[in-house]
């Protein structure tokens, strides 16, 4: 082309760039395995998905694996669409295997999905967790079935099982301590055939089981119908717990010769209760006995120096290899010194007022340790300038009156500890 410039004629090219953008699209997945169909049995089905395009599906055995449209509203209507339900129609006991061809209808882009279906030959249940917290959420158990190859099947969707608890020979515990759900009864989202088979008071691969009881139990599943009595029936066993604290949860110093009480609470559901002692079920315990004893259920006296954890203990699980149990940890030490804390902050006092001030025992390193009421603090002052109004019988807190100008000392030592039994 030539186009002209200020009377001048100047060749000029024009290029035409033309930009061809290749479409990819992929499916969910690259391959299915599916069981094969019993007759007078629910169809297991699987949906295959693109991430985006609108296909034609097409299945080249559709005697082993049907397919069909999946629409936005799940509607099975013809035409293209982004999702296809596989259905499992083969009843052959031998590996078979149908193509599944994906045709993009704009850009005629074709995918491709490798669909098997084959006999199960074993299972195996899997969970979240097999520790439970007593009454809190029910957790999901579910199956996972193999192949003759040891090849995972995609979907379980519509088989039935035969699910059940039992109580573990070695753990005998009063009551029950799981029990089965129903996705009706719950606040689950129930999967479709799950709740077809349970309105039919029958079970599939999932079910929901919450723990009742502290304690040990067998969750034992096997595949319902007779076609598959050589599978072999799977089993776990799960363990349920509470979810306790002891209170204070946190280390405790203290001197020889003091007492502390703790109180063992239990959270479910976002709540706390206490658990009265004594109990049947549930107990103190040292983890280092020479350092101390424990009595009244609950009360911790220290006799040694030393450190000790104080385990709550669950008898319904305590031989169990559990993780760690609700503890805490005293510190048996030494008195190293005093502290005095004035509740103004400021050891000037104005005539004719009265002030409070605290005396409380350091221990080793200045960390302070448990003020109780076995404490003997004595109080020597000179009182030209204050005058003691009251103490406790403690030692441990005392208001003076400042009555003149001036400065005096106190000098407060630790006397004596009473013995926690003797009372001397």
């Amino acid at each position: 082309m030539f186009f002209v410039d200020r009377g001048m004629l100047k060749p000029t090219l024009s290029l035409l760039l033309f930009l061809h953008y290749v479409y990819t699209f992929t499916l969910n997945v690259p391959n299915v395995l599916l069981p094969l169909h019993i007759p007078q049995t629910m169809y297991t089905n699987f949906t295959l998905t693109a991430d985006s395009g609108c296909f034609e599906w097409l299945s080249t055995k559709e005697l082993v694996v049907s397919i069909q449209a999946l629409h936005d509203d799940d509607s099975t209507a013809g035409g293209c669409s982004k999702r296809a339900q596989l259905t499992s129609l083969s009843q052959d006991p031998d590996r078979q295997l149908s193509l599944i061809l994906a045709r993009e209808t704009s850009t005629e882009s074709e995918l491709r999905v490798d669909v098997f279906v084959d006999t199960i030959t074993k299972i195996a249940i899997i969970t979240t967790s097999l520790e439970l917290l007593l009454e809190e959420t029910p957790s999901t158990f579910g199956i996972v079935a193999y192949d003759d190859d040891g090849n995972t099947f995609s979907t379980l969707e519509g088989l039935e099982f035969e699910w059940t608890i039992e109580p573990d020979a070695e753990h005998q515990v009063l009551g029950n301590v799981l029990k089965n759900i129903l996705y009706s009864d719950s606040s689950y989202l129930t999967p479709p055939t799950i709740g077809i088979l349970e309105s039919q008071g029958k079970q599939g691969d999932k079910i929901l089981v919450q723990g009742i009881n502290t304690g040990v139990a067998w969750v034992k599943a096997r595949l319902a119908h007779p076609a598959y009595k050589g599978v072999a029936e799977v089993s776990v066993r799960v363990v349920v717990i509470e979810n306790l604290l002891l209170n204070p949860p946190y280390d405790v110093w203290m001197l020889p010769l003091t007492q502390i009480r703790y109180k063992a609470e239990r959270r479910q559901h976002g709540r706390k209760t206490d658990i009265k002692f004594p109990s049947e079920q549930y107990s103190l315990k040292l983890s280092n006995t020479t350092i101390g004893e424990i009595s009244d259920d609950t009360t911790v006296t220290s006799l040694m120096l030393g450190d000790s954890d104080v385990i709550l203990v669950d008898k319904n699980v305590q031989h169990l290899p559990l993780g760690t149990p609700p503890h805490t940890t005293i510190h048996v030490v030494p008195p190293s010194s005093l502290l005095f804390k004035v509740e103004t902050k400021n050891w000037n006092f104005e005539t004719g007022k009265q002030y409070t001030f605290s005396i409380s025992v350091l221990g080793p390193h200045n960390r302070p340790v448990l003020n109780t009421d076995n404490i003997r603090i004595k109080l020597t002052v000179k009182e030209d300038h204050v005058t003691i109004v009251s103490s406790n019988k403690e030692g441990t807190l005392h208001t003076v009156l400042a009555k003149d100008t001036g400065s005096t000392k106190i000098h407060a030592s630790l006397d004596t500890l009473i013995h926690p039994k003797t009372g001397k």
